[in-house]
């Protein structure tokens, strides 16, 4: 009779990355009442989500553009070097042309404006995802 094995199911991992702590405990909390299984981690800037990426390997990063030390492109532009299966969601106040152009340049999965947070958000969370429903 064969053993049974037992594995370890993996639980979805997203780290929430904003220099501003209201925003970013808002879109925790926003992501944590929509999915309720999913790990939340967060960082104030691009460093710490550095090495958060490094420490967790998470599974999608939601990531705002303008932040001291080290901007949303740079973070993207440097995990995707390393993790290119991760994907990145920009979340940002800037709605321009450059900023979408860049977000394309540096490989970023989905482009989405603070404002629409609520009606845009779990729907791009959803398809990368892939959660299960």
């Amino acid at each position: 009779m064969k053993k049974k094995v037992e594995t370890k199911s993996h639980r979805t991992t997203v780290l929430v990355v904003d220099d501003n702590s209201f925003f970013r405990k808002t879109v925790l909390k926003f992501l944590e009442t929509q999915f309720k299984s999913i790990k939340l981690i967060e960082a104030n800037n691009g460093s710490d989500a550095m090495r958060l990426v490094q420490e967790n390997v998470p599974d999608l990063i939601v990531l705002d553009i303008n932040m001291a030390n080290m901007s949303g492109f740079e973070v993207a532009r440097q995990v995707k070097q390393e993790f290119p299966f991760i994907p990145i969601i920009i979340l940002t106040n800037y709605d321009e042309n450059e900023y979408r152009l860049a977000a394309k340049k540096t490989l970023v999965d989905a482009f989405i404006i603070k404002k629409n947070l609520v009606s845009e958000l779990p729907g791009v969370v959803k398809e990368l995802i892939a959660y299960p429903f």
